[in-house]
């Protein structure tokens, strides 16, 4: 298509293309015998950016509709293995976000490490719905905030953690 089209759907393929895109990933090999976003996956795959997500490198699987928590686990593992990141603490994220009570253990850090570093914010009720998929207008922004932090959202009560430094090996007497 040749159309924006920003409220239709994004697949996982065309999400983890724009990944690749923003982070400057470029893949090594264009073997597209898979899928035409097998080179895409593969490079994000060994940045660690799918960690957490059973994303298969098979055309069903990329040309399945992501949804808002595919896509936060994705944004959190980009910002952290690529951007080297750190984390942040959001102060009381169930007030910031209506339905953080019921985003699944296995998502909830990466919304709220999303919310927090101000790459997503919810809909207008002031719930993330992760079960959603994610629109074209919708990766755009994300896309935006995550590639460029001088576009991300203003966040109050957050901190990063900072990380402590790799110990040293000790010198070993004489």
């Amino acid at each position: 298509a040749t159309t924006y089209c920003p409220d239709d759907e994004l697949t996982r393929g065309e999400f983890i293309k724009l990944l690749c895109m923003i982070g400057e990933l470029a893949p090594r090999s264009m073997d597209t015998s898979i899928h035409w976003a097998q080179p895409y996956w593969q490079v994000v795959n060994d940045y660690g950016v799918l960690w957490g997500l059973d994303i298969a490198c098979t055309a069903a699987a990329l040309n399945k509709p992501i949804t808002r928590y595919e896509m936060s686990v994705m944004i959190s593992n980009l910002t952290s293995n690529v951007y080297t990141e750190n984390p942040v603490n959001l102060d009381s994220p169930e007030l910031r976000i209506a339905d953080y009570g019921s985003i699944s253990g296995k998502y909830a850090e990466s919304v709220l490490q999303a919310y927090g570093k101000g790459i997503l914010d919810g809909f207008d009720d002031g719930a993330f719905h992760g079960d959603s998929t994610l629109t074209r207008a919708q990766a755009a922004a994300v896309v935006v905030r995550a590639g460029w932090p001088a576009e991300r959202l203003k966040v109050e009560d957050v901190s990063e953690v900072v990380l402590p430094e790799e110990p040293t090996t000790p010198d070993t007497p004489d």
